[in-house]
């Protein structure tokens, strides 16, 4: 199976993350949302996989790799515009017109049950969109997309530049000429909006959602902890929870529902719940963090979807050194830099070598400096 996945991270309901993570790129409580996707459509048979790019393109590939850690092979492709990519796939080139194509999206993961996907490749003469399944409160739901979909290959030719998503889907909806097979999308894993993000983590952690293999150990019941992760004896930890390589949990911490990230400390006497901390993010002592994402200074509730920088290192930080954004230098002025240091040292050389020549032949007793590196009176 084919398919083309598009981690261009058009997400507007994060756009306060996504300046450093694109939405396929946050972690879903082990790894990165795409890897997820990207193992998932792996184990349902597909081996090549078309992936759209927009911004941040260089970190998707360094993240992403060639594919062979999963078996499968990555074309890359990148689009000017994340909002509007679906031009791309006129472009997208296959030798057989009835090759079924799965249309998907990495910042969002149905759940797939085995050869679900197989199944359905096999018939490619009609159109299989995925529908997102109504809330509980709705009686009745027009069609909707939700961003899956296999198709034939002849009907890429059935995108246009310009075509956002929505555009898209009703493009293809009329390419199909008829109404396509509809499969509903429950218990869809989201990456889209920060509270879609939250209750994603608690899905997989409570095994709400199936399928998803996760690295680490049981250390209690509902908890699992990756390597080299250190908790205090007096820290409680309520599962669901996930806890990273790595990351430190100080004394009388109190952590449930939570996933805290790769390398990040919580410090003494602080309680977090329902939330995400991202990685290698300092949580200082004593605070309270619920409905919360953590990214370094960055801080999100995620039920008023509010986003604020803390600029207190001692409350919030993150646990690499990094330039401050007025500290960092230009090219040009590191390589001037280097450049003066240079000068500097071939013209103090003389001086170091006249001393290291003192030292070596002035004797102690007499004037000068002697062996033992102090100036010693003339007998």
């Amino acid at each position: 199976m084919r398919v083309v996945l598009f981690a261009t991270g058009h997400c507007p309901a994060i756009d306060s993350l996504n300046g450093r993570t694109p939405a396929p790129l946050l972690p879903l409580v082990d790894r990165p949302f795409i890897h997820h996707v990207v193992e998932s459509l792996a184990a349902e048979g597909a081996t090549r996989f078309d992936v759209v790019l927009s911004s941040h393109s260089e970190k998707f590939q360094d993240v992403l790799g060639d594919g062979s850690r999963w078996g499968v092979q990555f074309n890359y492709h990148c689009v000017p515009s994340a909002k509007q990519p679906y031009g791309v796939l006129s472009r997208i080139k296959s030798e057989n017109p009835n090759e079924p194509i799965l249309l998907a999206h990495a910042d969002r993961l149905p759940q797939i049950q085995p050869n679900q996907l197989r199944n359905i490749g096999s018939s490619v003469e009609e159109v299989t969109y995925f529908l997102k399944t109504p809330a509980p409160n709705e009686t009745e739901v027009a069609f909707e997309w939700a961003g899956w979909a296999c198709i034939p290959a002849s009907l890429l030719s059935a995108a246009s530049e310009g075509m956002d998503e929505k555009a898209f889907g009703d493009a293809l909806l009329m390419s199909a000429g008829t109404l396509p097979t509809q499969v509903a999308m429950p218990a869809a894993l989201s990456a889209r909006t920060f509270a879609e993000l939250i209750a994603s983590q608690s899905a997989v952690l409570s095994g709400a959602f199936s399928g998803i293999e996760l690295v680490g150990r049981v250390i209690a019941e509902g908890v699992r902890a990756a390597h080299n992760a250190v908790v205090h004896a007096s820290a409680k930890i309520t599962g669901p929870a996930f806890l990273g390589a790595n990351c430190r949990i100080e004394a009388g911490a109190e952590i449930g529902r939570a996933v805290i990230s790769e390398g990040c400390i919580v410090d003494r006497g602080t309680s977090i719940e329902n939330s995400l901390v991202m990685q290698e993010t300092y949580v200082g002592e004593g605070l309270e963090l619920d409905h919360c994402v953590a990214d370094a200074k960055r801080l999100v509730h995620t039920r008023i979807n509010s986003a604020i920088t803390v600029t207190d290192d001692m409350y919030l930080s993150s646990t690499q050194p990094s330039l401050e954004e007025g500290d960092q230098k230009s090219p040009a002025h590191a390589l001037a830099s280097n450049a003066a240091g240079v000068v500097l040292l071939v013209l103090t050389f003389p001086l170091y070598a006249a001393l290291w020549v003192i030292g070596k032949f002035v004797r102690p007793g007499q004037s000068g400096i002697g062996f033992d590196g102090k100036m010693t009176p003339a007998v």
